[in-house]
């Protein structure tokens, strides 16, 4: 267990939705999603957040 999943975790709030939603149009999404997640935002309401399947926002972030 990573210390983020450690961590409690919170869903993003209506400006972090609307920043992921902007940054996963870019090619520059990585970074957001790393920033949200050391805030305490978990993988899944990210992947939620983006209507993204959670196991390929998993494998984006690097994980296998």
């Amino acid at each position: 267990m990573t210390d983020t999943e450690s961590q409690p975790t919170r869903p993003p709030s209506a400006e972090e939705v609307g920043a992921l939603r902007a940054a996963r149009s870019s090619t520059d999404w990585i970074p957001t999603v790393n920033a949200l997640l050391e805030q305490g935002v978990s993988k899944a309401a990210i992947a939620d957040a983006l209507e993204m399947d959670r196991i390929a926002l998993h494998r984006s972030l690097g994980g296998v």
